[in-house]
């Protein structure tokens, strides 16, 4: 759905939105409406989502607010948070008793939203939206779940030559989860990729 509101009112019209777990995408006129022929041409500038929320009047003061990405592959499973209101940024690699592992970490960090492939199980999924039913959870590509373009994209965004400094050499599940997450980020914020 599209919706037009009055640029002061915007924040209290956002605020509501992401409350309500959804994605509001901010478009803005990019000519002089005198000028234009027809319709005016408008672009998208940002995209806010509960777990990229940047705007200090949307935030709890005293909480963070985590973007996570999870992913489960055989007896293997990933992890990666950040917080783009201050830059915080983990990324795990667990090997044993995964769902109940990742049950207790998202319990114990209360995401405001959690990135899954496509493919996630999905009775995991059910039993995770009943548990935490103020999460939202988002569907992504596989695709974007994965440990080669994962590495690609955290020597990028970190100017790194190797994952071995950040602990994230032999942790392939932690690498695709840090990779959709980080890619995520990329595509809400556009250009303003907070320092993480």
């Amino acid at each position: 759905p599209m919706a037009g509101v009055p640029v002061r009112a915007v924040d209290a019209y956002i605020a509501k939105a992401i409350k309500a777990g959804r994605t509001v995408t901010i478009c803005e006129q990019m000519e002089n409406p005198k000028d234009a022929k027809g319709v005016v041409k408008r672009e998208v500038v940002k995209t806010i989502t509960p777990g990229t929320v940047l705007e200090p009047e949307l935030l709890d003061e005293g909480a963070n607010n985590y973007l996570a990405a999870i992913m489960l592959r055989g007896n293997a499973s990933g992890l990666a948070m950040v917080d783009v209101s201050t830059g915080e940024f983990l990324a795990a690699e667990v090997e044993s008793d995964c769902e109940r592992t990742l049950t207790d970490e998202l319990t114990r960090v209360a995401p405001a939203e959690v990135l899954v492939p496509e493919s996630v199980d999905a009775a995991m999924l059910a039993r995770w939206r009943s548990r935490f039913s103020s999460v939202a959870f988002t569907m992504r590509p596989d695709d974007e779940f994965d440990a080669g373009s994962g590495r690609e994209v955290l020597l990028e965004q970190f100017g790194i030559a190797t994952l071995k400094g950040i602990g994230l050499e032999d942790a392939p599940h932690a690498v695709a989860s840090a990779g959709a997450v980080l890619s995520y980020v990329r595509s809400t914020q556009r250009d303003a990729v907070p320092h993480l």
